[in-house]
């Protein structure tokens, strides 16, 4: 039996490329400003607070499959939200903005990785599920800033030359 996947990329490179979108899309859309977060940084950001985190996650199929995840504090999503639709700031966004903007946010990240990473290869995404958290999984493959506000993401492949599920 053979495989639909045709594609193998290597998982080094898509993280560094997943990466590059990580940064890219909130500087372009939302006007935000990033710069490098590491794990422990990320943990001590997370630690007991006045807001939820949410992930978000996006499946894709095509030469290859896996899924991208985003978390974020719901009030870094309402922020970029509001910068995304010109609001002078959070307070004019709905509440329940966030929580579809981090879908939405993880659906644009998940969409520049793969167009800058595979170019013309067709990929189907489903729908963001995104969940609310009192304290996020702090464990990832990547982490950023965006306007000094702690994100995590990771990524996952199958059918990749790992051999399997990240």
């Amino acid at each position: 039996m053979t495989s639909s996947h045709t594609l193998q990329p290597e998982l080094e490179s898509c993280r560094v490329g997943l990466g590059r979108a990580l940064a890219h899309v909130p500087e372009v859309s939302c006007c935000a400003f990033t710069d490098a977060c590491d794990g422990p940084a990320f943990a001590e950001s997370t630690g007991p607070s006045d807001h939820e985190w949410l992930t978000a996650r996006i499946a894709f199929l095509g030469p290859f499959d896996g899924m991208v995840e985003v978390t974020l504090s719901e009030s870094t999503a309402r922020d970029l939200c509001a910068a995304m639709l010109g609001a002078t700031d959070a307070f004019d966004v709905a509440e329940s903005a966030g929580l579809d903007f981090a879908g939405e946010f993880a659906n644009m990240v998940c969409g520049s990785w793969l167009t800058e990473m595979f170019g013309q290869a067709a990929f189907d995404l489903a729908p963001p599920m995104t969940e609310r958290w009192v304290s996020p999984n702090v464990e990832g493959d990547l982490y950023l800033r965006i306007n000094d506000a702690p994100v995590r993401a990771r990524l996952r492949l199958v059918g990749a030359m790992s051999g399997g599920q990240i």
